[in-house]
């Protein structure tokens, strides 16, 4: 047997700091303040959960949707980047209008009751060319006080003010946060300079930010911006052809440090491993957890979901209260006089595609639901229904952590934790690290200044390989106290003086279930057995149903259900508020609260009609790859597709173009979808599909042009779907299959 012992602390290493923020409420919005632990709501508690959308990379159409199925997915709060270089193409002329009107977007945000932060720049990055800054401002002094530079930023806030103006938090709408710059290691003052001038045109919000990575050259007055941190599974921006450089192996672990060295490595370079002296006194706030990652031409990750999860669990479990993602809804660069994508030529780091932005997000650039996404929304359940729980319990670690990249022996875990009770952290997965289970488990937690003691489980059990999940101990269920758990806590309904936990099979075998005796109280249990334990109820249940497996009523007519259900079905539980009710949903559908209130659902399927494909030209002998002036490969010209393969898919008539998507399989370099040589999307490939939304394509044109490039056997670049090459040919060049996709509404089974 392994024993793992931990001892909570009750003593934080530094004092409690409030934070005075002003501009907090307005109408019926409740007033918003911090201290060093967290966010509050009306004084309660709040770890919320954001997510980043870019409204100028997904059609105006789409945005109400999209936002939607964000909330469901369990934001409660959405982060957008201001693309300067998208909105004054030409200096002094503005453009809000179709996908740039940021109004209409945060009006959005506002019908769906979701508050906003705004990255107003003025430089962004988002793989956007000059970091999101206009041609005509470089040959000024960007990102200084040089007041020709500022004097142009400021038309900007002026233009981001009016935007918004009615739409902040104080005014009751949604704005609760602006971010100025964006991973800055300038001089504090300039940073300053920009919350002064966001303030003077009339952005008043209760919460200003900045990016915590790198620091500051001079030091940063404590409590003018909070600093907001990041962790991604792995970078396209490095520079190594080798999967995981650096650190990106200490984003699966439990840390009490914040900042993550490996974001930015391209422009920041290697640098120290360290906080900011003051960071310890700041909640621990996050905007760039990795939701997915983008390619780079020299780079092609391909992102495992339970990358996603693990990442978010060990931020978590390491004490963040506020999780944000980025990106978490792909997108597609637009088109304008002005290109947005990053590349060498351009004096960037990084060659990007031209056009996608997918990002490998929960949602993607269509709405594409990804695994992840019902990943994290199951974690985000937990959070909306416990998080106020968890955001005052300090983070413990063990004394063993792990001691490198590939330290797959010690078994990763942390507690959150108070005198009462808390939540056991555990993470079993690294990304490119084969993991094992760890077997016959258990814990011994032990409380600072306290006789209490968890023991848990009491029957060791086996910690699979590759899960990350989080137990609860000492819970309080109202008819008693659930002392712990073996399984993942998801959500809880309540209707009158009725509650029902649902949890999530975490390993397995039967999950444990250790309660208080407690008089006037009698438990039934199904497909479980039970035993008394040291004064305890201890019951094993097994996930065979999706009935309860224990029935809890008191003798003053309050009831307690427990519901475990196995992994596919916990991924499957909804919950929502239906007519001011609370209610959990099983379906394999995807369901969302549109703006009016009514539930929506439906899924992606696939049309049973063969599509119309025919090659119009083979692959010829690819261009040798360059390594373009910033030492990595360069992306192909224009010209390069002289070699490419051509087919033509022809879109059967009468088709839903809408909520139509074709899904091209492929083994290749770079594939381009065009309509009368006009590129429409590009996908770098990294061994998964590429999509394409049908309703892109001009309506009055019933071809779609498909182009892939050969992919050479001696690139440059960072692909570990190099397997899939065929034969002794230097190159490979393979279109596999082309499959319709359909969105199928199945909101009439929901009403």
């Amino acid at each position: 047997m392994h024993n793992h012992d931990i001892c909570v602390s009750r003593v934080s290493g530094s004092p409690v700091v409030t934070f005075p923020l002003s501009d907090n409420a307005g109408g019926a919005n409740p007033v918003i303040t911090a201290d060093s632990i967290s966010l509050k709501r009306d004084g309660r508690r709040w770890l919320g959960v954001m997510g980043e959308i870019h409204y100028a990379r997904v059609d105006a159409s789409a945005w109400m949707k999209s936002l939607a199925r964000m909330k469901a997915g369990g934001l409660d709060v959405i982060a957008s980047y201001v693309f300067w270089i998208h909105h004054e193409e030409t200096e002094g002329r503005f453009d809000w209008t179709g996908s740039r009107d940021l109004r209409r977007f945060v009006e959005c945000c506002a019908a769906l009751r979701l508050p906003v932060i705004i990255r107003c720049g003025p430089w962004c990055h988002g793989e956007v060319r000059n970091g999101g800054l206009p041609d005509w401002i470089l040959t000024r002094k960007p990102r200084t006080l040089d007041e020709s530079f500022l004097s142009s930023t400021r038309r900007l806030y002026e233009q981001i003010a009016d935007q918004l103006r009615g739409l902040l938090w104080r005014d009751g709408g949604p704005v609760i946060g602006i971010q100025v710059d964006n991973e800055f290691g300038g001089p504090a003052e300039y940073l300053l300079k920009l919350k002064s001038m966001a303030r003077d045109v009339g952005l008043h919000v209760p919460i200003y930010t900045r990016t915590g990575w790198p620091s500051t050259s001079t030091a940063m007055p404590f409590g003018e911006l909070f600093p907001l941190f990041g962790a991604y599974a792995e970078g396209f921006w490095d520079r190594d052809l080798v999967p995981m450089p650096g650190n990106y192996w200490r984003g699966f672990c439990f840390e009490t440090m914040r900042t993550d060295v490996q974001i930015g490595f391209d422009q920041l370079g290697e640098r120290e491993a360290k906080d900011d002296e003051d960071t310890p006194q700041y909640p621990y706030l996050t905007c760039e957890l990795g939701g997915g990652m983008e390619q780079s031409y020299h780079r092609r990750i391909l992102i495992d979901p339970r990358d996603i999860l693990a990442v978010a669990i060990t931020r978590i479990g390491s004490g963040s209260n506020l999780p944000g993602y980025y990106m978490y809804h792909g997108g597609v660069n637009p088109s304008g006089t002005t290109s947005l994508h990053e590349s060498q030529a351009t004096g960037y780091w990084n060659d990007v595609p031209q056009k996608s932005y997918d990002f490998q997000a929960p949602l993607g650039s269509f709405g594409q639901t990804r695994r992840h996404y019902h990943l994290l929304r199951r974690l985000h359940m937990f959070l909306g229904d416990f998080g106020e729980l968890l955001a005052p319990m300090r983070t413990t670690l063990p004394e063993k952590l792990p001691n490198g990249r590939d330290d797959a022996d010690t078994l990763r875990f942390a507690v959150r934790g108070d005198a009462d009770g808390g939540f056991l952290f555990i993470n079993n997965h690294q990304r490119h690290l084969k993991m094992k289970p760890h077997v016959d488990v258990r814990f011994s937690i032990a409380h600072e200044s306290e006789d209490a003691r968890t023991e848990l489980p009491l029957r060791p059990l086996t910690i699979p390989a590759n899960a990350s999940f989080i137990w609860p101990m000492g819970l309080d269920l109202g008819v008693t106290r659930l002392r712990h758990a073996t399984a993942q806590l998801v959500c809880k309904i309540t209707s009158g003086n009725d509650s029902t936990y649902y949890f999530a099979s975490t390993h397995e075998g039967r999950a444990e279930f250790v309660f208080d005796a407690c008089e006037g109280l009698q438990i039934e249990t199904a497909h479980a057995h039970e035993r008394l334990q040291d004064g305890a109820r201890a019951i094993w249940a097994d996930s065979s149903s999706q009935s309860p497996a224990i029935t809890m009523r008191h003798a003053d007519n309050r009831s307690v259900r427990i519901v475990l259900l196995d992994d596919a079905d916990s991924l499957r539980l909804w919950k929502l508020k239906i007519e001011n009710q609370e209610q959990a949903i099983l379906s394999d559908d995807d369901l969302w609260i549109d703006e009016t209130g009514r539930v929506r659902g439906g899924r992606m399927v696939r049309i049973e009609e063969e599509v119309d494909v025919r090659c119009t030209r083979v692959a010829s002998e690819a261009r040798p790859i360059r390594i373009g002036p910033l030492g990595v490969a360069e992306a192909p010209a224009a010209s390069a597709y002289a070699s490419a393969a051509e087919y033509v898919i022809r879109i059967p008539p009468r088709l839903d173009r809408a909520n139509t998507i074709v899904r091209i399989e492929y083994i290749g370099d770079v594939l381009r979808f065009l309509s009368n040589d006009e590129l429409l999307l590009d996908d770098f490939y990294n061994g998964d599909a590429a999509d394409f939304a049908l309703s892109r394509l001009p309506s009055h044109m019933n071809e779609l042009t498909i182009q892939i490039l050969p992919l050479r056997s001696d690139a440059p670049i960072l692909l570990l779907a190099r397997d899939a090459k065929a034969g002794t040919s230097n190159q490979t060049c393979e279109l596999k299959s082309a499959t319709l996709l359909t969105f199928q509404s199945n909101d009439h089974a929901l009403s």
